[in-house]
């Protein structure tokens, strides 16, 4: 067989100075956590929130934290907003012309290998190769099926944005929309894809092109044609329309635009965005009971306590400047009481301290020192509990005293817990122990940890005690540091710590000598925990010594066998079953083999995952497994996110794609065949975790 020759193709690309500059705005970073509203500019400069925890979440008691929710896949509220006026680069203005790239294609290659070829460069970013296999594919298209040229067309339109070629690319996408012949596409040939209806995809590019190139009415009727096919992405394409029509100085096409745009589906972060946009407009021109709606929207769909009390505050203040100054105020006393953690709650507190509105003193000082205005707290604690009488919030004597250990004054701190221990002795001392801990007197807090367990130990929140002892103990080095860990592990074994607990005091006494000891707890930490990290680690660890003391207890046949009944959940319980079968560290089993073909094994796994489901009573329709249920066909979500992902704005198909997955996490059928359509649609992280 001769060897295929190569050829180069130059590609005519008259604004290709411009690529660095575009794609540098193209891809600016976007934050992931719940877009939090701008409080108009007339407000005054907000402390920043201390914690963002939900309400109930958490000890409203303990120190505030932040908390940080975790998700799989970093999510973004608007990652498709267009470049400002100023970013805009000057399209008109004469370029010297840049030396013209050039790249080179196999020769040879026929029309569909072509094809393939400029969708992989696509996937992988490559826009010159792809621009230049695709429009070799459109000026040679050979025999390929009508969708298929459609497909290559619109591809090439889509590398000339990348690059910068807007003109060009708005010749081709045109072409897309109006020739009869580039109209229909057969798909992406996933089984669990949709048809990709290539005129209206390009039609949204279009709209692009036609925005970055300051033709901001052709825009909106490109995104327009595209609406009107796709009425169910209005939450993502209206912003782009208000986009246009801001640019053109028309903020009632902008206000319309964005109503339009909150009636659509959208993932939280999206909805959010499109709603406080439109709350800003209607704020602008006082509209202020349209205004308050969006805040309240915004409200229950929130889940965080920082956009709860802000919305309840800026609500609050379009109340006021309605007029509706009772309304305002009772919105400013909800947002105290019920979000004291809010940034805007100080605010609100401020505000009607500033009306003269009375305010509860003990509300008033969590809110302060959740603020960190620490003195003003301390002295509406002590307004607080001067004024109480016999039924009052005893917590306010620990806001008090953790109000004065933030102003460096710990022995008053103390003090101010004196009056709790009458009420409450087991809260007073485990706070009393926590703050000379956090003030460095080590033996003090040690003192008072001892001093709880001795006459509070079956209290709720004892077993966390014990291992603030026993850490701390841990820290100061003392001799006593492996008892205080059993002391843990023995009276509280179904704690979290007490598998640490065991391991860590088993160190200890091998560190101080004592090896049969020590080999004592580890085994009984393998036998009491053999699921966890530290029961595989103490099994390893016996096993090691086993090899080179065969004659010891337990022995290694013992251990063996032990080791059998570990489940390969975490590094040490494979590494223990390594040894135990004599295979050396970190050797592979086998060569590797990553089969080519996707489908290859796929009939085994799910002959395998039937027989799991159907032992574990669930309904397994017949025929293949991987295929989407009616339901998860029709989730808007998914429908949406698919729709992003042909539009090529990854970053907000993904919110919407772990939006259907989280949804349907509890449900192992549906996960496997979402992690199926993932696949396909090029979303393997999602997949993977799927």
């Amino acid at each position: 067989m001769c060897k295929p020759k190569s050829k180069a193709v130059t590609i005519p690309l008259a604004l290709f100075a411009l690529i660095a500059a575009l794609l540098a705005v193209g891809c600016r970073g976007q934050t992931s956590t719940e877009p939090t509203a701008q409080v108009p500019s007339d407000v005054p400069g907000l402390l920043p929130t201390p914690t963002l925890a939900a309400p109930g979440s958490v000890d409203p008691l303990r120190p505030p934290t932040p908390i940080v929710m975790p998700s799989p896949t970093p999510l973004s509220s608007d990652v498709i907003q267009m470049p400002s006026e100023a970013e805009q680069p000057n399209l008109e203005a004469p370029l010297e012309a840049p030396p013209i790239p050039t790249v080179t294609l196999p020769e040879g290659a026929t029309p569909a290998e072509l094809l393939a070829l400029g969708q992989t460069a696509a996937a992988e970013g490559d826009h010159l190769m792809s621009a230049a296999a695709f429009r070799a594919v459109v000026d040679r298209p050979g025999d390929l099926a009508t969708g298929e040229i459609a497909t290559a067309r619109l591809g090439l339109a889509v590398a000339l944005m990348a690059l910068g070629d807007h003109s060009v690319a708005a010749v081709e996408l045109e072409a897309v929309i109006q020739e009869p012949q580039f109209t229909a596409d057969p798909g992406k040939g996933g089984a669990l894809l949709a048809t990709v209806d290539t005129a209206d995809v390009a039609a949204f590019h279009l709209g692009q092109v036609r925005a970055r190139m300051g033709d901001h009415a052709g825009a909106i009727d490109a995104y327009r044609a595209y609406l009107q096919n796709n009425p169910d992405m209005a939450a993502y394409v209206e912003p782009l329309i208000a986009n246009a029509y801001e640019a053109l100085g028309d903020t009632e096409g902008v206000i319309t635009a964005l109503e339009g745009a909150v009636t659509g589906p959208a993932q939280r972060f999206k909805a959010v965005a499109n709603r406080m946009r439109l709350a800003e407009l209607y704020l602008a021109r006082q509209e202020y009971a349209n205004a308050i709606v969006q805040y309240d929207a915004v409200h229950e769909i929130a889940r965080t306590e920082a956009t709860k009390g802000q919305m309840t505050y800026l609500a609050g203040r379009a109340e006021i400047m309605a007029g509706n100054t009772a309304a305002g105020y009772e919105r400013f006393q909800r947002a105290i009481t019920d979000y004291p953690r809010a940034a805007e709650s100080y605010q609100a507190l401020v505000a009607l301290v500033d009306a003269g509105i009375p305010v509860d003193e003990y509300q008033r000082g969590v809110v302060e020192y959740y603020a960190g205005a620490y003195l003003p707290a301390v002295e509406a604690f002590r307004r607080y509990l001067s004024g109480a009488g016999d039924e009052y919030n005893t917590d306010a004597h620990v806001f008090l005293a953790w109000s004065l250990e933030r102003l460096g004054d710990v022995e008053n701190a103390l003090a101010e817990l004196d009056p709790l221990t009458k009420r409450d002795p087991a809260r007073a001392l485990f706070e009393r122990a926590g703050i000379l801990h956090r003030a460095g007197r080590q033996d003090e807090a040690l003192a008072a940890y001892d001093e709880f367990l001795e006459r509070h130990g079956d209290t709720e929140g004892a077993a966390g005690v014990a291992w603030s002892a026993a850490a701390l103990a841990d820290e100061m080095a003392r001799d006593d540091t492996s008892a205080r860990y059993l002391f843990l592990a023995d009276t509280f074994p179904f704690d979290e710590n007490a598998p640490l607990a065991l391991f860590r005091a088993a160190d200890l006494l091998q560190a101080g000598g004592d090896d049969a000891e020590a080999a004592a707890l580890r085994l009984r930490l393998a036998e009491q925990y053999p699921a966890n990290i530290f029961g595989a680690e103490a099994l390893f660890r016996l096993l090691q010594a086993a090899e080179s003391n065969p004659t010891g207890e337990p022995t290694r046949a013992e251990l063996v066998e032990q080791v059998a009944s570990l489940s390969p959940t975490n590094y040490f319980a494979l590494r223990a079953a390594d040894l135990a079968a004599g295979i050396a560290p970190f050797t592979a089993a086998g060569p590797m083999n990553l089969a080519a073909d996707p489908d290859e094994g796929r009939a085994e796994a799910e002959a395998w995952l039937r027989e799991r489901l159907v032992a574990d009573g669930v309904e397994v329709p017949a025929g293949e497994l991987g295929n989407l249920s009616l339901d998860l066909a029709a989730d808007p979500h998914r429908i949406i996110g698919e729709k992003l992902w042909q539009l090529d704005l990854q970053e907000e198909a993904k919110a919407e794609l772990e939006l259907v997955r989280e949804s349907y996490a509890g449900d192992p059928l549906a996960t496997y065949r979402l992690a199926r359509f993932f696949g396909e649609l090029g979303l393997y992280r999602s997949s993977i975790i799927a």
